[in-house]
């Protein structure tokens, strides 16, 4: 059977990459790949049966063609449609699984992975094997892909059945539990990043960091993040240093949107909460040298810095990384927002419980060693900055379930994320039960 590469053919009407379809098959010298002699081969069966379990992949079947290469697979008259479809929904599915379903069709440099994925499939005979080698190498991915099977699995035989033939509704026990593992496998497939070996890891939605050394957690504490109106954004970077006693230079919106008001009320704010107000080169100005009613949001020609203290709103430490967002990851002088289980009240800083002990850990590489340099600066209250001679990675992520030591632990969905990546995932006309 011979590939025709006229995109006008009906054959490859409604393929989800058409270009790397035909890519692959001007690559392949237009040659079948899943027939001979207009009959499926085993290499057929092997994709068709990875693609009846999608669903243990997070994934639904039917967007990728399942129902309908089931329906025409045994017609030999529709044999060289079945074989596009076959091919489109490998191409298809190596993509969603290495990338996730977002933005990746059409997209050449994705696409040509995915041609590379099947032509290593076929000569070494192993589909299956093939796609698997697309997922993410994470750990916690693939403790949630057990999660989602033992959730599966569960199921009667009935219900499981309508579970992988992608039915969506809340009628089917552990549904939202199903979907909210779904989703969060979704997020692991979109990480573009290989993690380093030592790295600081924040979830956002748990409020916890962890300090991961060769997969094995070495510290952790809890955290404050930002409101859902100020949210903590999503990030990869660096910790290059630590700030002892730092000065809070406060941002702009902030002093309009929150401060301003204030002290067009009452002049003795700024003295109460230690603040500085500096002219434009960085001179300190005398406050009761400034008419407050004069400012506004279009005229505003100070700053605002808070002074170092145990009262300062960044507390005695701040760990610097580089990001354009001007977040920080600090300490607090609000403790008791710690008891709470729900820690959402930030501008989107990161306020850490623990943040004198990351300090020494960051500069010791120990957990129970304590560093004498920060130890100095601390006991002296003086201001200093050390510099990490290892930055410390540092990825912040917005995860709402994660399995470790066979349970599932769920996260509140502070930000309302869910809803739109499980529309992405299911199709938006599918009814997404999520919350």
């Amino acid at each position: 059977m011979t590939i025709p590469l006229d995109t006008t053919d009906i054959v490859f009407h409604s393929l989800n990459n058409l270009r790397a379809t035909l890519h692959f098959y001007a690559l392949n010298g237009r040659k079948s790949i899943w027939f001979n002699n207009n009959k499926p081969t085993l290499r057929a069966d092997s994709l068709r049966s990875f693609l009846r379990n999608t669903r243990y992949y997070g994934l639904l079947r039917n967007n990728y063609h399942y129902e309908s290469i089931e329906r025409i697979i045994y017609q030999p008259e529709e044999a060289l449609r079945c074989e596009i479809l076959l091919t489109d929904a490998f191409l298809s599915i190596a993509n969603d699984l290495k990338y996730g379903r977002r933005l990746y069709k059409d997209s050449a440099p994705h696409d040509s992975l995915s041609i590379v994925a099947l032509q290593q499939a076929l000569e070494q005979g192993r589909v299956k094997k093939s796609l698997h080698e697309q997922e993410p190498a994470f750990t916690e991915y693939r403790l949630l892909k057990t999660a989602l099977q033992i959730a599966i699995d569960t199921l009667t035989a009935e219900t499981r059945q309508l579970l992988l033939a992608g039915v969506i509704h809340d009628s089917i026990a552990t549904q939202k539990e199903i979907q909210l593992i779904e989703v969060n496998l979704e997020r692991w497939r979109r990480e573009n990043l290989t993690y380093a070996s030592r790295y600081i890891f924040i979830n956002i939605p748990a409020f916890t960091l962890q300090v991961y050394d060769a997969n094995k957690v070495m510290f952790e504490s809890r955290v404050i993040v930002g409101t859902p109106d100020k949210q903590t954004p999503e990030l990869s970077s660096s910790i290059e240093c630590i700030s002892i006693y730092p000065y809070w230079h406060v941002p702009q919106k902030i002093i309009i949107e929150e401060y301003l008001p204030i002290m067009q009320k009452d002049t003795t704010f700024l003295l109460r909460n230690n603040f500085e107000v500096l002219d434009r080169n960085g001179k300190i100005l005398r406050r009761d040298s400034i008419d407050w009613k004069q400012f506004s949001a279009n005229y505003f020609p100070v700053s605002l810095r808070q002074r170092e203290g145990v009262e300062n709103s960044l507390g005695v430490i701040k760990f610097t990384f580089d990001n354009p967002y001007a977040i920080y990851l600090h300490d607090t002088n609000a403790k008791r927002l710690f008891r709470n289980n729900v820690r959402a009240y930030s501008h989107g800083c990161i306020r850490l419980e623990k943040a004198e002990e990351l300090a020494h850990y960051l500069v010791t590489g120990k957990p129970e060693e304590r560093s004498k340099v920060i130890a100095r600066y601390l006991q002296q209250k003086k201001q200093h900055i050390i510099s990490l001679e290892d930055p410390m990675p540092i990825y912040i992520r917005y995860f709402t379930c994660e399995y470790a030591n066979a349970r599932l632990t769920k996260y509140t969905d502070i930000y309302r994320k869910d809803k739109a990546i499980a529309r992405l995932l299911y199709n938006s006309a599918t009814p997404v039960i999520v919350e």
